[in-house]
């Protein structure tokens, strides 16, 4: 390699870390260059928007299921207005007011919200949906079951792998592109608490003033998918049912409460469940019975 093009991939890497650092001190509140940002920003718009857009804007069909989960609050037990009952061989979670979004004075932050802003989230799994609302062990958790009831149109950052290439060298700001998305998308994947969403709420508040109503990025916890959904995205899902599974272990093992067969257990990363005989199985669900029956 010459020494010319050395010196300006050293220069397109610095001009990408530029960027990058422009969008978190801006988002944090730090000092930061406007005309760096504005650029962050033009970029970011071109590359998701118009260049690689058949990459990151993607359909959802109509009829596709997603869930929702919920952590069980032991105040709510036996609370039939909530849905929350055992019944015959099934443990019913909460119902649909129960399972939907939050209402805007409960909300609290999240990656693609701000508290006090009521949004969807959603997963295309249902152990993503468990692990993301970080239950205790021994917890009891509502798993709800959605479809779509039309097609929705949103961003998607949980692909590994795209079909145009993202090493693309931007000519205009000499910016390695593929660096400077990496570094963004990767923001929507790594584990945040509270205040630390502030970056992926004003990324996500910068293209839904674009029109955008909703995203796909990659859960940290089981590298499967997770899904916001905002404005009237939010009433294009249909509440099927909801069911309780118990957080039984650390390896993220969900036991199903349910008799019938159809309900099964939620992953079984380390094969757990052969621990779990029938005796087992039946002491969990009849110890849970007091707890949940409605009749």
């Amino acid at each position: 390699m010459e020494e010319k093009d050395l010196i300006e991939g050293y220069m397109r890497e610095y001009n990408s870390s530029a960027l990058y650092n422009s969008l978190i001190s801006w988002a944090m509140g730090l000092p930061y260059a406007r005309e760096t940002l504005d650029m962050a920003f033009s970029l970011l718009d071109r590359a998701i928007l118009e260049d690689f857009q058949s990459d990151f804007l993607i359909t959802i069909n109509k009829n596709q299921i997603f869930y929702r989960a919920r952590c069980i609050d032991e105040y709510d037990y036996k609370k039939i207005d909530k849905g929350l009952c055992y019944d015959a061989d099934r443990f019913y979670g909460y119902n649909y007011d129960e399972s939907k979004e939050p209402p805007k004075e409960y909300a609290s932050d999240g990656r693609a919200n701000y508290r006090g802003e009521s949004v969807l989230y959603l997963a295309a799994e249902e152990i993503t949906a468990c692990v993301e609302v970080r239950p205790q062990i021994r917890q009891f958790v509502s798993v709800a079951k959605f479809k779509t009831i039309s097609q929705l149109q949103i961003l998607d950052f949980s692909k590994l792998k795209y079909s145009s290439p993202l090493d693309s060298n931007d000519v205009k700001y000499n910016v390695d592109m593929r660096q400077f998305l990496s570094s963004v998308l990767a923001l929507f994947t790594r584990p945040v608490y509270g205040s630390d969403y502030i970056i992926t709420q004003k990324i996500v508040e910068h293209f839904r003033k674009k029109g955008i109503k909703g995203i796909a990025y990659r859960s940290f916890y089981t590298n499967g998918t997770n899904y916001t959904f905002f404005d009237e995205y939010m009433n294009r899902f249909k509440w099927i049912d909801s069911r309780v599974v118990l957080n039984y272990a650390v390896a993220n093992l969900f036991i199903s409460l349910d008799k019938t067969k159809e309900m099964k257990d939620i992953d079984n990363r380390y094969m757990i469940e052969e621990a779990i005989n029938k005796q087992l199985r039946d002491k969990l669900i009849a110890g849970t019975q007091d707890l949940f029956k409605c009749k």
